[in-house]
């Protein structure tokens, strides 16, 4: 029928086919302190990719260059920088980028979730967020950096 096993509408679907309601999950947050690593130029486009190594991973995010220039944030190898992924929008304020993102994919064996926000690519592991994210899950990439 065109679905997908293991997608959260597969389970939704089913659970509603047989008259039960999904259970609500409390969901843990957890903002990963990690140091940039590398940082590089796409030729195609003003994007640059930052590698960012966490105890709980890699996670690689892409940002336009013009994104970085209104937030007032430079990025430099070795710079420590915050990372959180969120199922909400909330606490934006707080963040200097906040990406709304689609995750689309999962890397089994490095245990990593792929997302693209608005065809920028996210890759994060699956451990920083928790019971936030799967495949075909929205959610919210957040990132702080040192300030001065």
């Amino acid at each position: 029928m065109g679905r997908k096993e293991g997608s959260s509408k597969v389970i939704w679907e089913s659970l509603r086919e047989e008259g039960r309601k999904p259970l609500k999950l409390h969901i843990v947050l957890m903002v990963v302190l990690g140091t940039i690593a590398g940082i590089e130029s796409l030729k195609y486009a003003d994007v640059v990719r930052i590698k960012i190594e966490a105890a709980e991973g890699l996670a690689v995010v892409e940002l336009p260059v013009k994104i970085l220039r209104e937030a007032g944030v430079e990025p430099a190898q070795g710079m420590q920088v915050e990372l959180r992924v969120d199922a909400t929008p909330s606490d934006i304020e707080s963040w200097d980028i906040v990406l709304g993102a689609e995750v689309y994919s999962r890397q089994e064996p490095q245990n990593a979730l792929l997302a693209s926000a608005g065809g920028l690519q996210v890759v994060f592991p699956e451990s920083i967020a928790k019971d936030t994210a799967g495949v075909g899950s929205k959610v919210y990439i957040k990132l702080r950096f040192p300030k001065g």
